[in-house]
């Protein structure tokens, strides 16, 4: 048999000596709850069945249906005791063992001394007795009737059998059993996070392979070339000139003097004789022939040099792609030299660029330059370069701004600088598989502050501990940290 809260405090009042009326008066000052003589005599005479007194009733307590009507002469009370009281109409022991479902946790006994100790938990007695209301049958109120209408017998009850019917105390065993849950939930926390034979915590990233393009810093706007004025090295006749208006293109000839001709001449005869004498140094049967041949190629190859400078000074050629917009010179007129000829609108675009000066770019090297929003790579063309500033050219209808490619390497895995250590006098990296640590030698293409680019030694796809430290080994156990 196991009893609500409010129905074992009501049955721990029953000491054999108070009696019924005094109980309910009880029940309200402590418990807040209108409780009748009437349901305390139907609770009596369930809780005697069951045999939870001592001994049987000294004289026996009528029930509600003997007791004559409640008199009406205070009505608002009556409204006030049928609206907030809750029943107990429990008819026999079947009854009251469904009725009650939950356990009690009280103690032994309850006397006027602990009444302070009830008043503690009134707040949730009164809410659980009002909840109850949804389970047990509500019967017709009922309260004490005043005095002046009928003489309700005064009924004793004999004290609650307390040896061996009583609710055990659960408080405490309670307590214990939390306690030891919580000791060893704290056990296998410390076990898994302190104890636990995993190795160490490392955090891990994936392996990527991809092609990494580095970047000079600082960014450059494409814009159009300005006009050029082209002018002869030489004074002498013009022997032709184009006219204004031409459309040209990279290296075509523009205006000549005369004395272009008889250079043009000697270039094709040195050129002759160069290859004659290469091949008889090539073809040589002896050491001395074989220097003889050498000394006459470097003769030519030297004359060849000084002929080709002295005809660029009797000729003027386009650079690139444009329009001749001015003609200064005339046919058969005579030309200074470093005077103004021709004025040509180039097509081409440019963009200079501050470098270091450890870089390796040279005037008339090929250069890449990527658009600074991103986007496929193009070439142009170192044209200057003077105290850090380089000029780059490149073709016609290219525009915005552009960052110019310092370096491009392929098939390369990026991995955060922090995961390189440097052991036994290399790079190595560590990479994670079946709870173990493995070492990895690797080969690093070039690095920022942040990151490290890795050609060799790590594959695409494996796990590489970014947290290692310098006393890892080789097959050590570890583990993922979260």
């Amino acid at each position: 048999m196991r009893l609500y809260d409010f129905e074992w405090l009501l049955a721990s009042q029953m000491d054999g000596k108070r009696p019924l009326s005094e109980i309910a008066r009880w029940a309200k000052d402590a418990l807040r709850a209108e409780i009748t003589t009437g349901n305390l005599e139907q609770f009596v005479h369930s809780l005697e069945a069951l045999g939870f007194f001592e001994a049987p009733l000294a004289a026996p307590i009528p029930s509600a249906a003997d007791l004559p009507p409640i008199s009406s002469a205070e009505p608002d009370d009556a409204a006030d005791l049928a609206e907030d009281e809750v029943a107990l109409d429990i008819d026999d022991a079947s009854t009251v063992e469904q009725a009650t479902l939950a356990p009690s946790s009280q103690s032994d006994s309850f006397n006027d001394e602990a009444d302070t100790t009830v008043r503690a938990a009134l707040p949730s007695l009164v809410q659980a007795t009002r909840d109850r209301t949804a389970e047990v049958t509500k019967v017709t109120p009922q309260q004490d009737p005043p005095p002046a209408t009928f003489d309700r017998p005064t009924a004793v009850v004999p004290a609650l059998r307390t040896a061996d019917a009583s609710p055990q105390k659960s408080g405490s065993g309670s307590i214990i059993g939390l306690i030891v849950v919580l000791l060893v939930v704290a056990a296998i926390v410390v076990y898994a996070t302190v104890l636990s034979p995993s190795g160490a915590k490392v955090s891990i990233a994936v392996a990527k392979s991809s092609e990494v393009v580095r970047l000079y810093d600082g960014t450059s706007k494409l814009e159009a070339a300005p006009p050029k004025i082209l002018a002869f090295g030489e004074a002498g006749k013009v022997l032709d000139v184009v006219a204004a208006g031409t459309q040209v293109k990279a290296g075509m000839a523009l205006a000549t003097l005369d004395a272009f001709t008889k250079v043009e001449k000697e270039l094709t005869d040195v050129k002759d004789r160069l290859g004659f004498y290469q091949k008889q140094m090539d073809g040589a049967a002896s050491d001395e022939a074989k220097k003889a041949a050498e000394a006459k190629v470097a003769e030519k190859q030297k004359l060849l040099s000084e002929l080709e400078a002295h005809a660029q000074k009797l000729r003027i050629t386009a650079s690139g792609p444009g329009t001749v917009d001015k003609v200064l010179v005339t046919a058969g007129g005579d030309a200074q030299a470093d005077a103004p000829a021709l004025q040509l609108n180039d097509k081409r675009v440019m963009a200079t660029f501050k470098i270091p000066a450890d870089s390796p770019i040279k005037v008339g090297d090929t250069v890449s330059l990527q658009p600074a929003a991103g986007g496929s790579a193009f070439d142009g063309k170192a044209t200057a370069l003077d105290a850090g500033t380089l000029t780059v050219e490149v073709g016609e209808a290219t525009t915005g701004d552009v960052r110019l490619v310092k370096s491009r390497i392929p098939n390369v895995i990026t991995l955060p600088a922090s995961a390189v250590v440097q052991k036994n006098g290399g790079n190595v990296v560590y990479t994670f598989a079946d709870g173990m640590l493995h070492e990895k030698p690797v080969t690093i293409a070039d690095r920022t502050s942040s990151d490290v680019y890795v050609t060799a030694g790590v594959a695409s796809g494996d796990s590489v501990v970014t947290n290692p430290a310098s006393t890892f080994s080789d097959g050590e156990k570890a583990a993922i940290a979260p």
